[in-house]
């Protein structure tokens, strides 16, 4: 949904070819992968154990985050790098169950697991543990929004250390954003990602070298090329991070666009 809502439904649909590619890549002939919802896949495995299932499960993830996904922007003809990862719940026929149903249900249940331990991994049910259900735990939900803070913290450190005005603009940017979007009547769970995501949009300036970052006259046009890719390193740091932080992705390197699709990095009209 995020990629559809940011790229459009066709660069949704490409993205979604290409991961089943990649997932029947590492598969063998007598293995079994399809669409099984919006943007999740079913695999079934033949004949292997579970140490072997989870190996394979791990295969399938690396195979869809380790690399990037491109989608050429037909505005400005520009290849667009969009960071996907996946979140997999393995579950074992005689071990969860024996019927179709009931090993769907544990997959879907090990895959929740997958996705409130961070997301980006593979997670086997553990027999012994209560199945869980999408909704978190008051006490789970405190315990992430600590980590998520914690998190924030040595991010704006980290770009702080690298440029000292960060923090002062992020922090006006911040308070911005938040008007505009009280304006436009964002919900409360919209409001605490604008928020986070304006902390964090010049993340991506840590990777730019100081030289051109404190530059003290114009930067050249060569110098301005390398500047305009701060806003996609910051999606692939924060992507990396994952989490709650994969979602800020998508708002952090869009932070230079232009409703006239006048600006970088890629040239978004209309979005």
């Amino acid at each position: 949904k995020r990629i559809n809502d940011t790229w459009g439904h066709r660069a949704g649909d490409a993205i979604l070819r290409e991961l089943g590619n990649r997932l029947r890549s590492t598969l063998r002939k007598i293995d079994f992968v399809g669409r099984y919802g919006g943007e999740e896949f079913a695999v079934v495995l033949v004949d292997i154990n579970r140490d072997q299932a989870q190996q394979a499960a791990e295969r399938m993830r690396a195979a869809v985050a380790d690399q990037p996904y491109f989608w050429v922007v037909e505005e400005t003809r520009s290849a667009a790098s969009i960071a996907v990862t996946a979140s997999i719940g393995v579950a074992i026929y005689q071990l969860h169950g024996k019927s179709r149903e009931a090993l769907i249900e544990a997959a879907d249940q090990a895959m929740y697991q997958a996705k409130h331990s961070g997301r980006n991994r593979v997670c086997l049910l553990d027999i012994e543990t209560p199945l869980v259900h999408e909704e978190i735990s008051t006490d789970t939900a405190s315990e992430q929004s600590k980590k998520e803070e914690t998190t924030v913290q040595a991010l704006v450190a980290a770009a702080t250390a690298h440029d000292r005005g960060t923090d002062a603009h992020a922090q006006r940017v911040m308070h911005l954003a938040e008007a505009t979007a009280g304006k436009l009547h964002r919900s409360e769970e919209e409001l605490h990602l604008i928020r986070l995501a304006a902390l964090l949009h010049d993340l991506g300036k840590i990777g730019i070298p100081d030289v051109i970052l404190h530059k003290p006259g114009p930067l050249s046009t060569e110098e301005w090329a390398i500047m305009h890719h701060h806003p996609e390193i910051g999606q692939q740091v924060l992507a990396q991070v994952g989490g709650v932080f994969e979602l800020l992705s998508h708002i952090v390197v869009a932070h230079h666009e232009r409703w006239d699709g006048m600006d970088y990095p890629h040239g978004l009209a209309k979005e």
